[in-house]
């Protein structure tokens, strides 16, 4: 599998998942979307050395893009004709509030997920309509906000392939623990998880009371043994994190591996939200 891949928007989360397909030996070249250039060229620049200390020879290469030009953004895209496009474009990160004052910051968390929906619509938007003005048919990962934005996009024709993270950052913690329980090697372990994003923070024990619906099961060598594990307890176990930015490796991970798996001819289960 030798790929081009299309990473557009270099935050921090763009930037680690950058980090991580830069070691990837299957992937060819990656294209990296940006409308800051300086500041992408440099974050580049370090992916490619970081790589190269590692022992990998990534092709790692900068292209002007921005997605409030949805008509530039799709020339762009036709004109490099990636195998896949995956976008961490947004207009503000999520993890803002981390960095105000405790009142304002207590004001944006107490108004929910739903403040948040505008910012993370609008450039994925943007990106959807790039990509049907290029007439781009390959894989479209998203990141922000998939479990309410791309189901928008849906019902405008615009539905991107899937999200990322979320819900697939749920089942290691769950095959981790259960093959803990079991005395099982987690690669024997099957997870079956639907969950909305909003139950995230129930699963890692940072929030009680009752949680959104959701499903679980668990197989052990083809054998449903979700009673038997008492499986719920697992799913709700704590598992300490830490928080804001450093996540990024998680969601990255989970990203490299759908963005792998779309690109491989073989079948892989995994998760992915949206």
């Amino acid at each position: 599998m030798n790929s081009k891949i299309m990473l557009i928007g270099l935050g921090d989360l763009g930037s680690v998942t950058l980090e991580l397909l830069a070691r990837q030996p299957n992937v060819e070249q990656i294209v990296v979307g940006s409308r800051s250039a300086a500041r992408a060229q440099a974050r580049c620049n370090l992916a490619r050395l970081g790589a190269m200390a590692q022992g990998c020879a990534p092709n790692i290469r900068f292209v002007p893009l921005d997605l409030t030009d949805p008509q530039a953004a799709a020339a762009t895209i036709a004109r490099e004709q990636p195998d896949l496009i995956y976008s961490t474009a947004t207009l503000q990160t999520w993890w803002l509030p981390d960095k105000l004052p405790p009142p304002q910051a207590q004001r944006i968390y107490a108004a929910g997920f739903g403040v948040w929906l505008p910012v993370h619509l609008a450039l994925t938007l943007k990106l959807m309509q790039a990509v049907r003005l290029a007439d781009f048919s390959g894989p479209v990962l998203t990141a922000p906000f998939p479990d309410v934005v791309n189901p928008i996009l849906n019902n405008l024709g615009l539905a991107p392939t899937c999200g990322v993270g979320n819900v697939d950052e749920i089942v290691p913690k769950v095959r981790r623990l259960a093959a803990q329980a079991l005395d099982a090697d987690a690669d024997e372990l099957r997870v079956w998880l639907v969950a909305h994003h909003a139950f995230q923070p129930f699963a890692f024990g940072q929030k009680q009371g009752q949680p959104p619906p959701h499903f679980l099961r668990v197989e052990w060598r083809g054998r449903d043994v979700t009673p038997q594990l008492a499986a719920q307890n697992v799913l709700f176990a704590p598992y300490p994190l830490t928080g804001g930015p450093a996540t990024h490796f998680l969601t990255a991970g989970s990203t490299v591996r759908v963005i792998l798996a779309l690109l491989a001819d073989a079948e892989t289960f995994l998760h992915a939200p949206a």
